[in-house]
C-alpha cells in the first residue's frame, strides 16, 4: 500500500475489529445526518404548517408563509422543533452508513464482487442499502421503545 492510499479496505469493514474506522463511519453518519436535517428544517416547518392548516399562514403560498415566518417570528423559527428531528436522525444515519458498508463488506466477501467491474455490483450496493435502512430502523425503533 502506498503512502497516498489510506482508504480502508473492504476486509477492514467486514470485522469489528478495527474500532477506530468503525467510530469515525458512525461519527460521520451522525454529523451527515445533522447536517442534511439542519439544512432541510426550513421547508420542513412550512410543509408542517401547511398540513395543519395553520391559520395564521392559511391560504398563503410558500415564499409568503417563508417571508411571514420570519418577519413575525424571526429568523429561528424557522429551524423550530429542529432539536427533536436531529435527536431523532442522528442515531438513525449513523447506524444507516454503518451497516451500509458493513453488508456492502459482507457481499465482497461472500461474492468476490467489488474488485472487478461486476455487472452484478449496482444490485448489490440497492440490496446493501435495503438492509442498512431496515437495520438503522429496527435497532433504532428498539432503542427509542426501550427507552420509553
Amino acid at each position: 500500500m502506498s503512502k497516498s492510499d489510506t482508504s480502508p479496505k473492504i476486509n477492514d469493514v467486514a470485522s469489528f475489529d478495527n474500532v477506530r474506522q468503525n467510530l469515525k463511519r458512525l461519527s460521520c453518519g451522525a454529523v451527515a445526518g445533522l447536517i442534511s436535517r439542519t439544512c432541510t428544517a426550513p421547508i420542513e416547518r412550512i410543509a408542517i404548517l401547511q398540513q395543519t392548516r395553520n391559520p395564521t399562514y392559511l391560504n398563503h403560498s410558500i415564499p409568503q408563509i417563508f417571508t411571514s415566518m420570519i418577519k413575525n417570528e424571526g429568523p429561528l423559527s424557522l429551524w423550530k422543533g429542529n432539536g427533536a428531528n436531529v435527536v431523532r436522525i442522528m442515531p438513525f444515519a449513523a447506524i444507516e452508513l454503518f451497516a451500509f458498508e458493513f453488508y456492502k463488506a459482507q457481499f465482497a466477501k461472500l461474492f468476490k464482487i467489488f474488485n472487478t467491474n461486476n455487472e452484478y455490483r449496482s444490485f448489490f450496493y440497492l440490496v446493501a442499502g435495503g438492509l442498512s435502512g431496515m437495520s438503522a430502523s429496527a435497532l433504532v425503533e428498539f432503542l427509542l421503545t426501550k427507552s420509553e
